[in-house]
C-alpha cells in the first residue's frame, strides 16, 4: 500500500515495500530489552503531478531557512519541510536524542538541512535545492531517512508531516502521513544469517553466524527441514558445524500463538577428488626427510596412515582446489603412505612408497649350538647389508664378528645354559640395530 501527501501540484508518496522499517529499540526472550544497531530507512519520492506546470525551486546563496512556523509568503524561497512528533509523551513519536541520530539525505543538486526548533516542533528537517532546480511533470526528487526508531512503551503509528510553501506563486501546505508499520516492538526479521563457505567436502567444518531481531518467545537453530537435532540459541550466535551431507540450516523462531518465523542458510557437499599426491622423493637415505604435497578438491582435509592423522589444506583462490603438505621422516626400508577422503559413497585414496636405499638390514643370521663330547658346540652365520659398525658378542667368549659384515666362526662352552648372542649394529645416517638371541 502506497502512502500519498498532495500539496498542489506537488506529490509526496512512500511505499512500504520501499521502505526497511525495523525497530531498534526491542524486547528479546533471552536479552529483556536491549539496544541493537539498526539502521531503518524511509524513502520518499516528491513528484511534479502537474500535467503542463514546470516547478521552479530555487534559494538565494547563504540565504537562512525561514523557521517552519514562518507563515510569510517568501517568494523564490523553494521551501519542503519533513518532521515527526517529538517529545517525551506518550503521544511523540521520536524522543530528542532519537531525532538527532536520523541521517537524512536527497538527490544530487538537493541539500537538507536539519533544524532545531525549541518551541512547537522541536527538530525538523529542510529540503532546499542547491542552486536552481526544475521539476518538469512527472520528474521527481528523492528522499531517504535513516537510523529511524520510536520511543515509549506502547505500539505505535509514526507521524510524519510534511510542509511545502513558496512553491510557485500560491503557498501549499501538506498535511501529516502515517507510517503505520514501524513499532517499538518488532516482529522477528533475520538481518543475517550466513556461512562461512557455500559449499564444503564431506567431514569439513563450517561457520554460521547469524543475528535475528524483533520480539519472539524462542529461537531455535534447525540443521536441515527436521527438527531432530535442533536446539534453541540466543538471537545473536555462531557456530561451527561438521558437514555430512549438503544441509539447507534453519533459523526458527516462534512468537505467542504459534506463529513461526524462518530463514534459510545453504551449504552444498561436494563429492571429494584426490587430484594429485606426489612424493618431493622416494628413493632417499636413512634420516632423509621427505615432503608429501596433495591436491584436493573440494574438501579441506584428508588423512594419511603411518600415524600422521588428519592434515589440512589451504584454498587455492576461488578455484575449489585446496593445496596441503606435511614431511616425514622415514624409518623403514619400504613405508607405504596412503591419503584417504571420505566420500559420499567409498573411501577415495592414493598412496606413495618410499624406500630407504641405504637401510641397515640384518639380511641373514644363525646361531644354534648341538652337544659333542660333554660340551656344545656353537655356531654362528650371519650377514649385514649397509653396516659401518658391527659387534656380535657372546659372554665370556667376546665380540666373534671380527669387524666384518659377513662370515661364519664356531665355538666350544661346557655350560648347560645357553649362552646369548648380543648383536650391535650400526649404519649410514645413524640407524642402530640391537637385539639378543638364543641358540635354543
Amino acid at each position: 500500500m502506497d502512502n500519498y501527501i498532495c500539496m498542489g501540484d506537488l506529490l509526496a508518496r512512500w511505499s512500504l515495500g520501499d521502505s526497511i522499517l525495523i525497530s531498534q529499540n526491542v524486547k528479546t526472550a533471552d536479552h529483556g530489552e536491549r539496544i541493537l544497531s539498526v539502521n531503518n530507512r524511509l524513502g520518499l519520492q516528491l513528484t511534479n503531478i502537474s500535467p503542463d506546470q514546470t516547478l521552479v525551486f530555487a534559494f538565494p546563496q547563504g540565504g537562512d531557512l525561514p523557521d517552519i512556523d514562518d507563515t510569510l509568503p517568501h517568494p523564490g524561497y523553494a521551501r519542503i519541510y519533513f518532521y515527526f512528533s517529538v517529545g517525551q509523551g506518550e503521544n511523540d513519536f521520536l524522543t530528542q536524542k532519537q531525532a538527532e541520530n536520523i541521517v537524512c539525505t536527497a538527490s544530487p543538486g538537493w541539500t537538507v538541512r536539519r533544524v532545531v526548533d525549541t518551541g512547537r516542533f522541536g527538530l525538523y528537517w529542510g529540503l532546499i535545492p542547491e542552486g536552481e532546480a526544475q521539476l518538469v511533470p512527472t520528474a521527481s526528487v528523492a528522499i531517504q531517512f535513516e537510523q529511524v526508531v520510536c520511543s515509549g512503551e506502547l505500539e505505535k503509528m509514526s507521524l510524519l508531516t510534511i510542509l511545502a510553501k513558496d512553491i510557485g506563486s500560491d503557498v501549499q501546505e501538506g498535511g501529516p502521513g502515517y507510517l503505520p508499520i514501524l513499532k517499538k516492538f518488532s516482529p522477528p526479521y533475520v538481518r543475517r544469517f550466513i556461512s562461512n563457505r557455500g559449499s564444503a567436502g564431506i567431514l569439513d567444518q563450517v561457520n554460521l553466524e547469524w543475528e535475528a531481531l524483533g520480539l519472539f518467545t524462542s529461537c531455535r537453530f534447525l540443521p536441515g527441514a527436521d527438527e531432530e537435532g535442533g536446539k534453541a540459541v540466543s538471537q545473536q550466535y555462531q557456530l561451527s558445524y561438521t558437514m555430512t551431507e549438503s544441509l539447507a540450516f534453519t533459523l526458527e523462531m516462534t512468537r505467542g500463538g504459534g506463529e513461526v518465523h524462518r530463514a534459510h542458510c545453504s551449504v552444498l557437499v561436494e563429492e571429494p577428488q584426490i587430484i594429485s599426491y606426489q612424493a618431493d622423493k622416494v628413493k632417499i637415505k636413512y634420516g632423509d626427510r621427505v615432503k608429501l604435497s596433495y591436491l584436493l578438491r573440494d574438501t579441506f582435509h584428508a588423512y594419511i596412515n603411518q600415524g600422521i592423522g588428519r592434515v589440512e589444506c589451504s584454498p587455492q583462490g576461488n578455484t575449489g582446489v585446496n593445496r596441503g603438505e606435511t614431511t616425514v621422516i622415514p624409518t623403514r626400508k619400504e613405508t607405504l603412505y596412503t591419503i584417504t577422503c571420505l566420500g559420499r559413497d567409498k573411501l577415495l585414496s592414493d598412496s606413495i612408497l618410499v624406500t630407504i636405499e641405504d637401510y641397515l638390514n640384518i639380511a641373514n643370521l644363525s646361531y644354534y649350538r648341538i652337544p659333542s663330547d660333554g660340551v656344545y658346540l656353537y655356531y654362528l652365520n650371519w650377514k649385514v647389508d649397509n653396516c659401518t659398525q658391527i659387534s656380535l658378542t657372546v659372554q665370556g667368549h667376546g665380540d666373534l664378528s671380527g669387524s666384518k659384515w659377513e662370515g661364519s666362526t664356531s665355538f666350544t662352552d661346557a655350560s648347560v645354559t645357553p649362552l646369548s648372542l648380543h648383536v650391535d649394529c650400526k649404519g649410514p645416517g645413524g640407524q642402530v640395530y640391537r637385539g639378543d638371541f638364543s641358540p635354543d
